[in-house]
């Protein structure tokens, strides 16, 4: 694979024309098996090629891409990309490629995942689908498996190149009006139970019955972790440093600040044993990084471009780690006295940015509790919140679980949750 990467490496320097370039080259195998109402539906596999190569000349770029790597192909990419560079637009914003520089090593690549083949995944799903067969409901769902090699050369000295390989499996359990999900991602397969989560989905598809009506109000909540997955993710955007400076979210000049909640603290990791680790991107290199520490803002993603203009040194958000505790959801439940637990959600949107409102649904089931115990499922809801409120309405946490491939986070219990109306789906 190397000396293939090289070869193409080589023409590309051979014959480009332009004053800077970048070139990205990955290598892909993937598997995925869909398989839907309790039967296979299809397995797609295959190997996939990329080649990209991003031209500047004279503060004007371009960049195409190609899913060969024959000499001539090669070369019609360089050409062809120059070609448009040239035509372009001056780039006001315009900045070198990334220099040479050192990035952490990574430890992707697990035996279990690697060894995982077509008749092992058909095997697991064949396993899922007698289960659903066996308690009279239907079984719906993806299998995901995907190894690939990633390249990324600069003119100006950057030369970088790591491995991924990693899984995701979601299951919809449905019958009649009742439906719900549950679905896991990571790097290491031997960490996988498929009983477990059978078990989760079962668990939650049997609390679904007949959910009573409820009216909506400002009540306590506990997030599980897709859902503070879902919701949390948005702050990877909204952190943003030059969209904080030109007003657009609410933390212009709060680095150092008490902004979130003091229960909250969010980091980037150099080294997880669940989460694909990504060690640089054509913007930044990998850093550990902590962002929100004991609520207080203490870092912001800055793109390199921006970071020129400040003269800052560049960051990224590579992954996720939102620590967590050992607070079981048994105790979250006699804590709170009465509350709701709160699968998932969807259809999340920025009310307005400037104050980190949103808006979104649940979904995948919500129930109700009181003094301890669940007493039974209720209707969907739209909720109305603001981002940095919620984690300082942080009641207690669970422990920290993988729920994306480079994204972990814990079980929250929330005080004070607005919803505002109910939903049909």
């Amino acid at each position: 694979m190397k000396e293939l990467v090289s070869r193409i490496y080589e023409i590309i320097k051979k014959e480009h024309k332009a004053d800077d370039y970048e070139v990205y080259i990955s290598f892909s195998d993937n598997h995925e098996a869909r398989f839907a109402q309790n039967a296979m539906s299809q397995h797609m596999t295959g190997q996939i090629v990329k080649v990209v190569y991003k031209a500047s000349i004279d503060r004007k770029t371009a960049s195409s891409s190609v899913n060969q790597y024959d000499e001539d192909t090669i070369r019609h990419l360089v050409k062809t990309t120059e070609d448009l560079a040239r035509i372009s637009q001056e780039d006001p914003e315009y900045i070198d490629s990334m220099g040479k520089q050192d990035y952490p090593k990574t430890d992707n690549i697990k035996s279990a995942t690697m060894n995982l083949t077509p008749e092992m995944i058909v095997d697991i799903i064949k396993d899922a689908v007698d289960f659903a067969k066996s308690k009279g409901t239907k079984l719906s769902g993806i299998f995901s498996l995907n190894k690939t090699s990633f390249y990324f050369y600069t003119k100006r000295g950057f030369q970088g190149s790591y491995d991924t390989c990693s899984y995701e499996f979601s299951m919809t359990m449905k019958e009649g009006e009742r439906e719900t999900k549950v679905s896991t991602a990571g790097k290491d397969f031997s960490k996988f139970s498929l009983q477990s989560q059978l078990d989760q989905l079962y668990s939650q598809f049997s609390s679904l019955d007949k959910p009573n009506a409820m009216e909506p109000e400002t009540i306590s909540v506990i997030l599980r972790p897709q859902a503070v997955a879902n919701i949390m993710m948005y702050l990877r955007w909204l952190l943003d440093r030059r969209m904080a400076d030109d007003g657009i979210t609410p933390l212009k000049g709060q680095i150092g600040k008490q902004f979130f909640g003091e229960k909250f603290n969010m980091s980037t990791v150099e080294k997880d044993d669940n989460m694909t680790i990504v060690p640089f991107s054509n913007d930044s290199v990998l850093k550990q990084i902590d962002w929100i520490k004991d609520g207080v803002l203490k870092a912001q993603p800055i793109s390199r471009t921006y970071a020129n203009m400040i003269d800052e040194k560049p960051s990224s958000m590579f992954n996720v780690l939102i620590e967590g505790d050992t607070t079981s959801e048994e105790d979250m439940m006699k804590m709170a006295g009465r509350g709701l637990i709160i699968n998932n959600f969807w259809y999340i949107r920025t009310n307005d940015m400037r104050t980190f409102d949103l808006t979104g649904m649940t979904r995948d089931g919500v129930l109700y509790f009181e003094n301890g115990k669940v007493k039974h499922s209720v209707n969907n809801f739209r909720f109305n919140e603001k981002l940095h409120e919620i984690t300082r309405r942080i009641m207690a946490l669970g422990e920290s679980t993988i729920v994306f491939n480079s994204s972990v986070v814990p079980t929250m219990l929330i005080k004070d949750f607005h919803f505002i109306d109910r939903t049909n789906f």
